[in-house]
């Protein structure tokens, strides 16, 4: 009798397998059909008139015939476990495939995620650079707050880039230009809380080039806009000089005795009282 194995159904088989085992299963149940078409015509021969030995081989025959329907039974069983262990087997073929595919897909996906966050990484820093540059040119342009003649005062940075390059120019003694271009600046900006400064180093620039109307001028100017600046003072002083040297006593005496009195405690006013006593005198 041929040896017909057990299989688990929790036993992992793959298609090969189960065409193998198929073919084994066939083949048992073509020897069980066999044995049983060749136990028939011997239990109907005339050979065994002997009653207890034609008895015996009867239960045999029927016993054997029991046996080989119980194996044709199993076999079957065993077929139908083989079916639905080959749809098994199919299934996970097919979802591994399904795996494998998504596993490819993952790793695509993995790449192209590597590959959005160097670019994001990448857009990030270019944004900070930009931020950064854009930032640094707003700053340039946002005004600032600056202490002129001892008050803070708000300017924008044009301004002060147009002052102090009139004023490097005057402290590096070119006059002339610097005086065209404190001109500009006044022109220009003329509510710049830069103006008083403007205007002082006007008449200062005037002053010491002894161009006396330039120098009345300029004084008169910042003295008209701004008479309590800390510079009024000497202001007057050297406008009261350009008067004398353009010999308009009269003007220069009106200044001194308005200096004298509104800064009655200053150096300038000492100087002042003198150039009086001198006006009286002559």
């Amino acid at each position: 009798m041929t040896d017909i194995r057990l299989f688990s159904t929790d036993t992992c088989f793959d298609v090969r397998r189960i065409g193998a085992l198929r073919r084994t299963l066939r083949a048992a149940i073509g020897m069980t059909a066999l044995l049983a078409a060749t136990t028939a015509p011997v239990a109907q021969a005339s050979l065994f008139e002997d009653k207890e030995l034609r008895k015996a081989f009867i239960e045999h025959r029927d016993k054997s015939q029991t046996q080989l329907q119980a194996l044709e039974d199993r076999l079957k069983e065993l077929g139908t476990r083989l079916d639905r262990l080959e749809a098994v087997s199919r299934g996970q073929l097919v979802l591994n495939q399904e795996l494998e595919t998504q596993r490819r897909e993952l790793a695509n996906l993995r790449n192209e995620l590597e590959k959005s966050l160097n670019e994001l990484a990448l857009t990030q820093r270019r944004v900070k650079d930009i931020y950064g540059d854009v930032d640094q040119r707003v700053r340039k342009l946002e005004p600032r707050q600056v202490e002129i003649d001892g008050k803070l005062a708000t300017v924008n940075p044009d301004e002060t880039a147009a002052y102090e390059q009139a004023l490097e120019v005057y402290k590096a003694g070119d006059l002339i230009v610097a005086a065209g271009q404190f001109e500009q600046f006044a022109s220009r900006y003329p509510g710049s809380a830069y103006s008083s400064l403007v205007l002082s180093y006007l008449g200062d620039i005037g002053y010491a080039r002894k161009d006396f109307k330039q120098a009345v001028t300029a004084y008169t100017r910042f003295l008209d806009r701004f008479p309590n600046s800390s510079r009024a003072a000497d202001a007057m002083l050297r406008l009261a000089d350009s008067h004398l040297s353009l010999k308009d006593n009269k003007a220069a005496r009106k200044v001194l005795d308005t200096l004298v009195d509104r800064f009655p405690d200053s150096p300038a006013a000492e100087s002042a009282k003198k150039r009086i006593a001198l006006l009286k005198g002559a």
